[in-house]
Order: structure tokens, then C-alpha cells, then sequence
């Protein structure tokens, strides 16, 4: 076969993913977020082979954690373990200790306290696969809220051999960076296996043959080494939103050797990376600062180094709400009906200051004072189950009190009745003046059949002669409510009526009574005649006040009309016919009695007396234009009130008696100037 295929098998290059392996042995403690005001540069200190470094500015400047292993360089496949020791060094360094430790490649037990305080050891164990590699470890100690940690390297050499093909006999050698493996003589088919040693970073060897005749001859081999993890990434286990912590990024290159600083860089879509200026070689740190919104999965970051080839590796960080600012009850449903197997969830639900949902445990839930058991699912929601009470518990709600901490959260869940099965009507004043502005309060009680107060869908009122003002709901199934009854114009009863679904329907009696009135005004049209010679139009307006006098009720006034009429004067000696006009004004005094009659009409029957005053006109130029004439005036009549809204329609029959005599012009008008009447009209009252 080729012989980078062969390589490829002797190595048996298949390791997974380029990531750093962690191993925890100790649950990690949490990890406290940072001001980015108190942050500083931590001081390094290096030991052969061992980089350490302090994490926090917290640390007391003057401690110092070396991480050292037994061996620097290992032969992969020719030891299990590699023993591991951790020093803390300085005041009060014995409250350090590890609490997560790192390892790009194999695996890296937690560091064990052993004989005095501030001294570890550890197992470190080398991966299966053979190819050259370098273990870069990480070891973080706390202490509180203090962070310190050490790294150190361990180079990794791949032990294998490599075949050949050359003349039989020939002598190869293969050197490998600065070592040469060999001589192997190839046997008579001239096959060479060269066991070799390859550390870290050797991309290449060089091979030599020389024959039985002394001829040379180099080749260049291409090791065909696969890439292996080369960065380890220390951030904290878990980030509240919004908060600031410190994250390390360790890195070496592919021959063992620390990356610079500047090589190394954080990406992160979701929040934001600020460097922290230049490290110690082969780390650098970065703030991060956490997005303030909880977005569904962990928080991806990717650690990356450049050179050639570069590397990157991906880690994912469980984001947390902040603690809880805000406290909130959520009800589903917002009603219970009494006396059911109904149920109520009541959801505590708490919120950090950027509106994250957070864990309510720890939080406490009263229903009408009484203290209920919460549980927390799986979201953190707190979860309270309130069954509907058998009966009435003398309210119409349960009040609902939650608290966390020195949040508090107040909701009532509604206690209501079944289905509608009686309603009743209270009116408070049975008795209301009638004037279009006042009102009495109805009280409509609603009850289910156990006589428990419920909800009314569709309530409805039937009020044909008012109207139903500022309807509100005190409670479930008691509605309270304004009737306004029209303007009345006679006593009478009035019956207000409530209703609902399934047929439902309650009624009352308020009686109504005409509001006071004084002023009755009113205007008529309409034509009379005297029975002879004479017709005409007449027009009248009234105004009167009413008047009760031993409980008989009439009114009395003043109307003053207007009546025009044309009659034939007898025929004049080259003048032909003259027609005569008169025009009357009228002025009297009246008095009116009334009477109430069914269906809301209204008689009325009145006598009136008073003056009237003439004009008339014979249309020929033989005569002066106009002759006056005045005359008492006595009338009588009686009319009809129909309602019509805001007043009442009048229909009037009336006689007047008007006799003028003698003009001024010395023209006699015999008999009744006025005479029966026929009119139509409309009232109102004041």
C-alpha cells in the first residue's frame, strides 16, 4: 500500500472532534459574576515545564498556584498515568481549592489534597490514540467567590514504525527533527520497518538508504499527522443574564509551544467579548458580558488560534435568569362555579429585572389565608392547584396572595353560581315624578338553583315607556341599574320587566306621576264659518297654567288668534262685485278643564272671553282703504289630546262669537263674525 496510507493506519488517527476534554471528580461551586470595574491583569509565575496563573482580582496578589506534571514528555502506549501536583503558595492559601480540571486530550482527574495545606496530586491519563499530541492542562481553584488558575503542558510523543521498500540489503534510516532512527537492513525483498519516536509538531522526516554499494539515497516523508485539540477554554459553568464574567482561553501551538496572546480571540453571536489586554504566553483573557435576554438553548462560544493550521473549539455556556425582580399570579381559569368539581391553577411566576423567567422556589402561596403546598415544574413556574368550594363560602372570591423573598403578588380567583335558574326585581322608589330626567335604582338578583348568586349572559331589560341608565355589577349575579321614565303627562303605572336566557324574566310596577307643570303652551290652525255668507282661517296661540282646585284640575290663561275672511258685498253701480275682507285679532281670557282618558288620550273642554278688534276692506277704489271695528268676544269649545312625544296632538272643535256691528267707515257686518271652528294643534308643557 502507499505509504501515507500506511502511516495513516500506524498511527490510527481516529480521535473525534478537535475539543478539550474536562474532567470534573467535584461538583464545580458557582461561579460569581464579575464587576468589570475590579478586574485586572492576574500576575503569572512559571515553573520548568509549568505555567500558573491567578484568576480573579479577589486573589490576594501574592498567592501563587504552580501546576507541575512527573514527566513533560511521554512516549504514547508506554505509560498508563502520569502523576500531577498542584502547590498554593502564599497567606491564606490553604482556603484554595480545585474545584474543575481541564485536559485538551486524555483525561485529568481533580487534584486531591495530599500532606500539608495548599498541596494537590493528580492522575493524569494519556489518550488511546498513538499519533504525536500535545495534553495541555488547566486546573481552577476557588475559594468564595475567587477564582485561581494553573496550567501546565505535557508533549506527547507517537511511538511507530515505518515501513520501506529498497534494494535487499540496504541500510535505512529515518530522522525525525533532530533524531535519527535506525539503521534497519532491509531483508531480501528489501522490506524495512523503522520504529521511530515522533514529538509534537514534526510534520516531515527524512529517509536514507544506502545499498551494498555505498550508494545514497534521502527521501523526504510526509508523517501524515493528524491535527489534535490545542485549546482549553475556563468559563464559568453558568452566567446570569446580563452579568460579566471572565473567561480564559489557553492554547499551544502544534510543537508544544505556548500561543501568543494575540493569536487568541473569543466569538460570541449572542453577547459581547472585551479583551483583557496581554497575558502570560499561551493565555489570554476576555470579560464577558451575557445577553440580558434568555434565548432558547445554551450560550455557543468559539475559542480560536491562529497560526498555521490554526484551531478553534466550541463550548456552550447554560445561561440563567438573574435573581427575582418582579412576581407575578396567573390564573387559568379566572372563575370557579360553586358547588363542581372545577379546579383553578395558579401559576407563580417570577421574572428577573430584564423580564427572564426565573425559579420561584422558595415561594409561598395563601389562598384566602390559608397556606397551600407549591410546586415548581419544570420551567421554574410555581404551581398551585385551588379546587371550586362545595358551597358558599359567604363572598364572591378568594383572594390570592403569593411572595417571594420581598416580592408580593395579590389576584382574586371569582367564586360564581351554575346556571341561571331564578331572577328578582327590587325597585327602590315605587313612586317617581315622570319628568324625563329622574330616575329610581333597580336591584336584579340572579341565583342558580341552589339559591348561590351567578353570572347572567345576555341580561336584557324591557322598558317601553323609559330607558335604562348606568347598569353596573356590584357582584356576581347582582346588576344594579338606573329606569327613566318618559315625561308623563297623567298618573299611571309603568311596569319594568328584566330578562335572560333559558326564559328567565322578572318584572315590577313603579308608578309614575306627572311632574309639575307651569306652562301649557299650544298653537292651532284651522278654518271656520258662521253658517252663512262667511269662511275663513284662523289661527291661535295659548298659554295657560294649570290650576287643582279641591283635587278638580284645570287650567286658565290667555290665547289670542287671528282669523281672515273674504265675503261678497252687495254689487255698486259701475264697480261690478267688491269683495269685503275682514281680518280679526282676538284677545280673551280661558279657563280649560281636562280630563284623562284610557289609552293615555286626554279631553279637555274650555269657555273663554275677551275682545277683538277688526279690519276690513272693501277691495274697490270707491271706498277709504280700511274701517275699523271692535267687538267683546265669547267662546267655548272642546278638544282631543293624543300623545305624541314631547307634547300632544290636539283635534279641536270650538265656537266663537264675534258680533262687529257698525265700521268706522259706517258699514254695519250683521250677525256673527266668526262662528264654528275646526282646528288642529300641538301642545307642550313647561
Amino acid at each position: 500500500m502507499p505509504l501515507a496510507a500506511a502511516l495513516l493506519a500506524l498511527w490510527g488517527a481516529t480521535t473525534g472532534p478537535a475539543v478539550p476534554h474536562r474532567s470534573e471528580r467535584a461538583t464545580p461551586l458557582p461561579f460569581a459574576p464579575i464587576s468589570p470595574d475590579s478586574l485586572r491583569r492576574p500576575r503569572a509565575t512559571s515553573a520548568p515545564e509549568t505555567v500558573s496563573s491567578d484568576a480573579t482580582d479577589d486573589s490576594p496578589a501574592d498567592i501563587k498556584v504552580v501546576l507541575t506534571p512527573a514527566r513533560t514528555q511521554v512516549v504514547l502506549g508506554s505509560v498508563a498515568e502520569v502523576t500531577v501536583t498542584l502547590a498554593v503558595t502564599g497567606p491564606r492559601a490553604e482556603m484554595f481549592q480545585p474545584v474543575r480540571a481541564f485536559a485538551t486530550v486524555g483525561e485529568l482527574e481533580l487534584p486531591a489534597p495530599v500532606g500539608r495545606p495548599g498541596a494537590f496530586q493528580a492522575r493524569y491519563h494519556p489518550p488511546v490514540s498513538r499519533f504525536p499530541q500535545v495534553a495541555l492542562l488547566v486546573v481552577e481553584l476557588a475559594s468564595g467567590p475567587r477564582r485561581l488558575l494553573a496550567s501546565a503542558r505535557i508533549a506527547l510523543e507517537g511511538a511507530t514504525a515505518v515501513p520501506f521498500r529498497t534494494a535487499p540489503g540496504a541500510a535505512v534510516t529515518l530522522r525525525v527533527a533532530k533524531r535519527v532512527f535506525g539503521p534497519v537492513v532491509a531483508d531480501r525483498e528489501g522490506r524495512a520497518d523503522v520504529p521511530i519516536e515522533v514529538p509534537p509538531g514534526a510534520r516531515t522526516g527524512v529517509a536514507r538508504a544506502v545499498d551494498q554499494n555505498a550508494a545514497v539515497r534521502e527521501t523526504e516523508v510526509d508523517l501524515h499527522l493528524p491535527a489534535f485539540p490545542r485549546i482549553a477554554v475556563v468559563a464559568p459553568p453558568r452566567l446570569e443574564a446580563g452579568s460579566f464574567a471572565e473567561v480564559a482561553v489557553f492554547a499551544v501551538e502544534p510543537d508544544g509551544t505556548p500561543s501568543p496572546p494575540s493569536s487568541l480571540d473569543i466569538i460570541a453571536s449572542d453577547a459581547l467579548v472585551h479583551p483583557m489586554g496581554g497575558g502570560p504566553a499561551g493565555e489570554a483573557r476576555f470579560l464577558l458580558e451575557a445577553p440580558r435576554i434568555i434565548r432558547s438553548g445554551p450560550l455557543p462560544l468559539t475559542a480560536t488560534a491562529a497560526g498555521s493550521p490554526p484551531a478553534q473549539t466550541d463550548v456552550r455556556l447554560r445561561l440563567e435568569p438573574a435573581k427575582p425582580a418582579q412576581l407575578a399570579v396567573i390564573l387559568s381559569p379566572r372563575r370557579l362555579v360553586i358547588g363542581t368539581a372545577e379546579t383553578a391553577t395558579v401559576a407563580v411566576v417570577a421574572r428577573d429585572s430584564f423580564g427572564n423567567v426565573t425559579s420561584s422556589a422558595g415561594a409561598e402561596v395563601q389562598i384566602d389565608g390559608e397556606a397551600r403546598p407549591v410546586a415548581i415544574d419544570a420551567t421554574g413556574v410555581g404551581v398551585v392547584t385551588v379546587p371550586a368550594p362545595t358551597r358558599s363560602v359567604g363572598r364572591d372570591h378568594f383572594e390570592v396572595q403569593a411572595a417571594l423573598g420581598n416580592l408580593f403578588a395579590l389576584d382574586r380567583i371569582h367564586l360564581t353560581g351554575g346556571p341561571p335558574a331564578r331572577l328578582t326585581l327590587a325597585i327602590r322608589d315605587g313612586r317617581i315624578i315622570g319628568d324625563g330626567q329622574r330616575s329610581t335604582e333597580l336591584h336584579v338578583q340572579a341565583v342558580d338553583a341552589n339559591g348561590i348568586a351567578t353570572r347572567v349572559p345576555g341580561l336584557s331589560w324591557d322598558t317601553p315607556d323609559g330607558r335604562i341608565r348606568r347598569v353596573r355589577v356590584p357582584h356576581d349575579g347582582e346588576y344594579v341599574a338606573e329606569y327613566v321614565p318618559d315625561r308623563a303627562r297623567e298618573r299611571h303605572q309603568e311596569t319594568v320587566a328584566v330578562m335572560a336566557a333559558r326564559g328567565l324574566r322578572a318584572e315590577g310596577q313603579v308608578e309614575v306621576l306627572p311632574s309639575p307643570v307651569r306652562l301649557a303652551a299650544a298653537v292651532r290652525a284651522g278654518v271656520y264659518t258662521n253658517l252663512g255668507h262667511l269662511t275663513g282661517a284662523a289661527v291661535f296661540l295659548e298659554a295657560l297654567r294649570p290650576f287643582e282646585i279641591r283635587r278638580v284640575r284645570f287650567q286658565a290663561g290667555i290665547t289670542s288668534g287671528y282669523l281672515h275672511a273674504d265675503l261678497d258685498a252687495p254689487a255698486l253701480k259701475g264697480a261690478g262685485t267688491p269683495t269685503l275682507d275682514i281680518d280679526q285679532v282676538a284677545v280673551l281670557a280661558l279657563a280649560r278643564g281636562r280630563i284623562a282618558l284610557p289609552m293615555r288620550l286626554e279631553g279637555a273642554a274650555d269657555v273663554a272671553a275677551g275682545y277683538a278688534w277688526a279690519g276690513t276692506r272693501i277691495n274697490t277704489s270707491l271706498y277709504p282703504p280700511i274701517g275699523w271695528a271692535s267687538a267683546p268676544a265669547l267662546g267655548g269649545g272642546a278638544e282631543l289630546g293624543l300623545p305624541l312625544k314631547p307634547g300632544r296632538l290636539l283635534l279641536g272643535l270650538r265656537f266663537l262669537w264675534i258680533e262687529l256691528g257698525k265700521t268706522s267707515q259706517g258699514d254695519i257686518i250683521a250677525g256673527n263674525s266668526a262662528g264654528l271652528m275646526g282646528d288642529i294643534g300641538y301642545k307642550m308643557t313647561f
